[in-house]
């Protein structure tokens, strides 16, 4: 009996402390959980500010202050506001924009308190706008909803945790050496594969983009997209060359790449390559080929759509690039981007 009471104790205090952790871990979550609420709800005010201050300017607004006061913590909510069109009263001091929307206020804070700059999160032909115009170049791009959302991508990489594209892979294929799943932020229409020590740049002329699709420079490969969204793209690791019939694809182009680091690294152009995924490889010469699907299944805002496209590596000899498999056709989002029309 003496032997037994210590056991039957222990399991008491064990089956408390157990209680207990349980308890904790629900505090935690209950917290966090108040956390996102409070964030959120802050979002759905943004409205009710009133007055915008200069930077560091303290002032008697009571969201405003309490938005500041969360700082990062409202990052990944402001993002999602940024595609808010309603109209509100323009709280920066004059000049003030006339048809202003809680989705600029949104942005604006958010480039506050990430400390970015908006010429940072624009592409490039309204960043030489921003010279001559100032924010009004701006206010003419987020006119168009479809700009919004992309900018609302652009964005995305300020979250904490996060870049601009799912840096996520799985094996979705346990047939082949390697077979990897992405959704790549295609900014400026656009998905670069590089050998992780190359430092080239790739010179992205109008056939670029209508006839090859897949520019090359030294260990590096462009991809150019149908839209300048995420867009689904595998990669894959091949012993010889892929044997697949092109009746499914658009376009299919071969091209070469010399990996001397022994990784490669996948993203956007406005990508973090310190974050970009990455694939292990042996160095040396591949050849690669790249197919396009679903180009022509493009939404009239170029937001949406079916595109998707493929990489596939196999070791090889350096050769110019061939297309395989020609599709000519050219979105009207991708040749507003090309002239720098794009508004």
């Amino acid at each position: 009996m003496a032997n037994r009471f210590p056991k039957f104790a222990s399991l008491v205090m064990l089956g408390a402390l157990v209680h207990l952790s349980g308890g904790f871990a629900d505090c935690r979550s209950r917290r966090g959980a108040s956390h996102r609420s409070e964030a959120e709800a802050l979002c759905e005010n943004l409205y009710r500010i009133k007055k915008l201050p200069f930077k560091g300017e303290p002032i008697d607004d009571p969201v405003y202050n309490d938005v500041m006061k969360q700082g990062k913590e409202l990052v990944p909510c402001l993002i999602s506001k940024i595609t808010d069109a309603t109209k509100m009263a323009d709280p920066r001091q004059a000049p003030t924009y006339s048809d202003f929307r809680v989705g600029d206020l949104a942005f604006f804070l958010l480039t506050r308190i990430t400390n970015t700059t908006i010429e940072e999160l624009m592409p490039r032909s309204v960043k030489e706008k921003l010279k001559d115009q100032g924010v009004y170049a701006y206010f003419e791009y987020v006119r168009r909803p479809s700009n919004r959302r992309h900018l609302q991508e652009r964005c995305k990489r300020l979250a904490p945790g996060e870049t601009a594209s799912d840096a996520v892979a799985k094996t979705i294929d346990d047939k082949v050496p390697m077979k990897r799943s992405y959704r790549i932020f295609a900014d400026y229409f656009q998905i670069y594969i590089w050998d992780e020590e190359s430092r080239s740049h790739i010179d992205w002329k109008p056939e670029a983009y209508t006839r090859e699709r897949v520019p090359v420079a030294p260990g590096i490969v462009g991809i150019s997209t149908a839209r300048n969204m995420r867009v689904p793209l595998e990669v894959e690791i091949k012993q010889g060359e892929p044997r697949d019939s092109f009746e499914a694809w658009d376009q299919v182009v071969d091209c070469a790449i010399h990996i001397s680091s022994g990784r490669i690294v996948i993203g956007g152009p406005t990508d973090d390559p310190v974050t970009a995924p990455k694939i292990s490889i042996s160095p040396g010469n591949y050849k690669v080929r790249v197919f396009f699907a679903g180009l022509d299944k493009i939404s009239a805002d170029g937001l949406e759509g079916s595109d998707r496209y493929r990489i596939v590596f196999w070791p090889g000899e350096l050769a110019p690039i061939r297309v395989l498999k020609q599709h000519l056709k050219v979105s009207f989002e991708l040749s507003q981007e090309m002239t720098g029309s794009a508004s």
